[in-house]
């Protein structure tokens, strides 16, 4: 075989697609040069041919050179038995052989086996040894869970992970499953609010979920909740962030903690008319300032602290009962609540403009002694770290609740981001499961037609197998304590991503495959365990046969009126839309409908220099010019519009944004997502995606208080409108 064809060999071995379909549906090749750099980074090198034999020789003799595989995911069949995969040296067929099964819950069972009587699957010679794979069946049932299995042999003892997943995500409590829902869905730090400092906190979300609930919404869907970086919070994407296992600390509300009635100091500082004056002025702003929010909260966090530390931690941790809390907090979060606590008191330490791959060497992995001095010597401030995360879990599962008193069948909705920040936290903790040489991004489409690189780490899909998936699990689980839904972003990213190479244009890159069927069927026994649907964002172009995968795993689609069109560009009709989804108008990274009907964000990427030629940007705004020509047709089509509404030119208003919701509402989708700021007129994007400090992505506000919501007109009257449409049966 010719060295390319060794290349692409191993390319396949290890889950490189060597061509992919664009969004315009042409077959796009990936370079040779863009394949070796994306193997090199899934940690295959293959600078020269020894190199790629070498490979292909690692990769296929694997199964055959491992007793028994990293991990084991397998759906409950009929019967509940489990088979798993031994290989062993035919020169040992009849060595003695013992098992044990140790399940998550229940009795450990053990037996003995032979195993020349196991079922052959297949065979190697590697070294001049016959290498035999034979299937082991355990002699019982085995319920979902999260299990292990033990093999002894020659004194040796080998341990399997065995993760046993339902065939389908939870679907809600029984005789709801086809419940036609609705909910609003908001960005958390944009809601404004008489009594918060700048930035929507726990308390707003709690109250906005008391609001949605009585407006008749069965769900708030919320931005990415996860850690970001206190130490630099300018760096406010909620989908680049520090550690997705953990909180945004800018959310908490000071005032809720118990600590302050306790802390005079804190008390006093807050009632000085210095400080009323800069609440006042981080109140009124219509974009999220976020240094001014962290100059406002960080110093009061402090003393709230320091005032715990003396009358609980130093006082005696047996009678507080505080201190035990927080204690039992610190043990359930383990290992990687006392990694983000110490990597966020060495960010501080090293100073934010100093990301951790440019920290000194002792400094840049965890497990180092020099690490591990630095915690010991700074324990209080990495205790202080831990202590904004109890803050924040507590005050967020207080609005969870909240949430559910409302008598809302869904409660929050979450959203997972892709993957963490390069210079975070998650991926400080996790360096070995991370492709270092490439990162996250889209190819070129539509929508953007340079391609997008967001920076994002990507896991090495042969490392996360090789951890048994945990980091993955922690995630997921995380992210589904404290709501009803998880949204996951990108989620063609559970089958494939598209990896860029380090330093290359994002055009350059390619897709690498992840182990999908496992990788759902965790999200399956994580939903049916905390009784949480997962929505999965499906846009885009989608692997061959992933809507069937989703609909197999009772996962929601994620469908946008923007992108719903037939083949000839109209808007489809409300009952063309599957039931098994998620509707909205858009998302984050689009126009919200009045700025889309005014082509705000047209003209936005035009002043930003987004379009690759003048030509494109004129396409782009007469093709906007037909979307809404479409979109008032279709309206009409379903009676939401009087016949004499005119079909171009016309300004946005109430009747159409109410005529556009009617039209999702009228959908079989079972959740319906509402934009408040659709309503209002908001006419800014939350992000403009190609850019950073460009524009002013993440900062956008809503244009009504979240004191006046509830009464407000607009909302009420749509509010009404969907819940008429909902209620009907189609």
């Amino acid at each position: 075989m010719s060295e390319t064809g060794e290349l692409r060999r191993l390319a396949a071995l290890a889950g490189l697609l060597p061509s992919y379909r664009d969004a315009s549906g042409e077959d796009r090749q990936v370079s040779l040069s863009t394949q070796r750099a994306l193997l090199a980074a899934l940690g295959l090198p293959c600078d020269d041919p020894d190199e790629v034999k070498d490979a292909i020789r690692i990769i296929e003799e694997r199964p055959f050179r491992q007793v028994l595989d990293p991990v084991l995911v397998t759906r409950r069949a009929r019967g509940g038995r489990v088979s798993m995969r031994i290989s062993l040296s035919a020169k040992r067929a009849t060595t003695p052989i013992t098992w044990r099964f140790e399940p998550e819950s229940g009795r450990t069972r053990e037996g003995r086996l032979r195993f020349d009587r196991l079922v052959l699957l297949d065979q190697r010679s590697i070294d001049g040894e016959e290498i035999e794979r034979r299937t082991f069946v355990l002699p019982f049932a085995v319920a979902p869970g999260y299990h292990r299995f033990h093999l002894f042999l020659d004194g040796e003892g080998l341990s399997l992970p065995v993760i046993v997943v339902p065939q389908r995500c939870y679907a809600g409590h029984p005789g709801t499953e086809k419940q036609r829902m609705w909910g609003m869905s908001l960005q958390l730090y944009g809601l404004r609010s008489r009594r918060n400092w700048g930035i929507g906190d726990f308390t707003d979300l709690a109250v906005m979920a008391g609001i949605a609930g009585r407006l008749g919404a069965s769900a708030v869907g919320l931005n990415p909740l996860h850690a970001l970086f206190p130490a630099n919070p300018t760096h406010a994407s909620p989908y680049s962030p520090s550690h997705r296992q953990f909180l945004s600390v800018s959310n908490i509300d000071i005032e809720a903690v118990a600590d302050l009635a306790e802390c005079d100091e804190a008390q006093r500082r807050i009632a000085s008319p210095d400080f009323r004056a800069a609440l006042v002025e981080a109140r009124a702003m219509h974009l999220v300032d976020y240094e001014k929010v962290a100059a406002l909260k960080r110093p009061l966090l402090e003393l709230l602290f320091d005032s715990f530390c003396y009358k609980h931690l130093e006082a005696g941790e047996c009678t507080s009962a505080r201190a035990r809390e927080f204690r039992r907090f610190q043990r359930d979060k383990g290992e990687s609540l006392e990694q983000l606590g110490v990597f966020q008191a060495l960010s501080e330490h090293f100073g934010p403009d100093t990301s951790w791959p440019r920290w000194p060497a002792a400094y840049r992995t965890p497990q180092t002694p020099e690490v591990a001095a630095f915690a010991r010597s700074h324990r209080q401030r990495v205790e202080f770290f831990h202590y904004l995360q109890w803050q924040a879990a507590e005050q967020l599962a207080k609005a969870s609740r909240v949430a559910g008193a409302a008598g809302m069948a869904v409660g929050l909705y979450h959203d997972l981001a892709l993957a963490p920040d390069a210079g975070g936290a998650e991926a400080w903790a996790n360096q070995s499961l991370l492709a270092q040489g490439a990162r996250l991004g889209a190819p070129p489409d539509d929508w953007n037609q340079k391609g997008q690189n967001w920076g994002l780490p990507p896991y090495n899909p042969l490392a996360l197998t090789a951890a048994a998936y945990r980091p993955f699990v922690a995630v997921i689980r995380a992210n589904m304590q404290h709501g009803g839904a998880l949204r996951i972003d990108h989620a063609m990213g559970l089958e494939r991503m598209y990896w860029i190479p380090a330093g290359a244009d994002p055009h350059e890159g390619g897709y690498v495959r992840y182990p999908v069927d496992d990788l759902i069927g965790i999200l399956a026994l994580e939903s049916q365990r905390q009784k949480c649907l997962v929505i999965a964002e499906d846009l885009g172009t989608l692997p061959r046969g992933f809507h069937e995968r989703m609909r197999t795993a009772a996962m929601l689609s994620y469908r946008l009126l923007y992108f719903a069109r037939d083949a000839k560009g109209g808007f489809l009709a409300p009952r063309r839309y599957p039931a098994p989804a998620a509707v909205a108008v858009a998302t984050h990274d689009l126009a919200t409908l009045a700025g889309y009907w005014h082509g705000r964000d047209l003209e936005a990427r035009a002043r930003l220099g987004l379009y690759p030629c003048e030509a494109a940007q004129k396409a782009a705004v007469a093709q906007r010019a037909r979307d809404r020509r479409e979109l008032i047709r279709a309206l009409k089509r379903e009676g939401l519009l009087r016949p004499d509404h005119a079909e171009d030119g016309s300004a946005f208003s109430l009747d159409l944004a109410l005529a556009v919701y009617r039209f999702l509402a009228r959908t079989p989708a079972r959740l319906l997502l509402l934009s408040p700021a659709d309503i209002f007129g908001d006419e800014d994007q939350v992000n403009m995606p190609g850019t950073v400090s460009e524009y002013p992505n993440w900062r956008a506000t809503l244009s009504v208080e979240l004191e006046r919501l509830e009464r407000n007109p607009r909302l009420r009257a749509v509010a009404t409108a969907i819940g008429e449409e909902r209620k009907r049966v189609r």
